[in-house]
């Protein structure tokens, strides 16, 4: 464990300018920009509500703050999801150039979701206020619930992004099946007549409603499921180990090679420079310097894992300085 952190320690500072980075692509060419993190779960509400309770004939007051809660939550799983899913093969190219912990990449797809989800939140506390959601001494269980679903979406997104290495069709089989979660989290609709009839077992296996349900009673002041934290919770904790122990960083690297820059792969690396090379490389064996002068196929080799993260850093400066 204490190598997981050392490791993970010692690329914190690539993990928050991939986070960064997410962030600014995300509304990189929208008028509006950091705004629509905001406007957009308003104008989803505001279409379900109008679908959902006027035509349906729901009168609740409230039927807009329940529409929110339940669709904040699962429109960041979804997002950050998905995100993850394709982050492996869209940081391929930086893959086989340097070695990177693979777990980085599904993990900053996640939190920068989860920033523009935390973002999105205010829109929550305003409707709240405006319809008359008063705040309770149970808003400390929200706390809760935004961890579990954070662990919950980095667990699934860590599996789904080993999958979609070898498997690309596994991005469109997610989308159907997040259409069949969405429809049975009890988003738009009351569960109660659901959770009375002998399906209930939809909602109390899925362990998305029982997060969402959980910040539900939050935001409406009731006391929380303990069968429900505990299921969500053990999901959670199994999701996260599952996805750390698959071999994510085993199995991406015989599929997206990273043999250069593979720190701990010893046979993979350069061989450890002479007295006589250079500070910053070495040239391959059979490889003189003045042949360097007359060809551009030649290729400068890292010595060092200082020099590794050196070059890393570099490379993710111009990478974001041309985005």
């Amino acid at each position: 464990m204490k190598k997981y952190v050392d490791n993970f320690m010692q690329y914190r500072f690539l993990l928050s300018e991939l986070v960064k980075k997410g962030i600014k692509l995300k509304y990189r060419r929208s008028y509006l920009g950091m705004i629509w993190s905001m406007l957009e779960p308003l104008l989803t509400m505001i279409v379900l509500t109008i679908v959902f309770g006027t035509l349906y004939g729901n009168t609740d007051r409230t039927f807009p703050v329940y529409i929110l809660t339940g669709r904040l939550l699962y429109s960041f799983f979804s997002q950050s999801t998905k995100a993850a899913l394709k982050s492996i093969r869209q940081n391929s190219a930086m893959i086989k150039k340097v070695y990177v912990p693979k777990y980085l990449y599904p993990l900053s797809s996640v939190l920068f979701n989860y920033v523009i989800f935390l973002i999105s939140l205010i829109v929550l506390a305003i409707v709240s206020i405006v319809l008359g959601v008063k705040p309770t001494v149970y808003l400390i269980q929200a706390p809760i619930a935004l961890i579990l679903i954070l662990i919950m979406s980095y667990g699934v997104g860590m599996i789904l992004a080993t999958i979609g290495v070898f498997f690309r069709d596994m991005e469109y089989l997610w989308s159907v099946a997040l259409m069949l979660v969405m429809y049975t989290c009890a988003i738009f609709y009351y569960p109660e007549k659901l959770l009375k009839s002998g399906w209930a077992w939809i909602l109390k296996y899925n362990p998305l409603y029982c997060v969402i349900d959980i910040f539900r009673c939050s935001v409406f002041g009731e006391m929380m499921n303990i069968h429900y934290f505990e299921y969500a919770l053990g999901f959670s904790i199994v999701m996260i180990l599952i996805g750390l122990f698959s071999g994510l960083t085993r199995i991406v690297s015989s599929s997206v090679s990273t043999a250069y820059f593979d720190a701990k792969s010893p046979a993979l690396c350069p061989p450890i420079p002479s007295a006589t090379t250079k500070r910053f490389g070495r040239f391959p064996t059979g490889v003189s310097e003045a042949n360097t002068k007359s060809s551009l196929s030649v290729r400068i080799w890292p010595t060092s894992v200082i020099e590794y993260d050196f070059i890393l850093r570099i490379l993710f400066v111009i990478d974001i300085t041309l985005s």
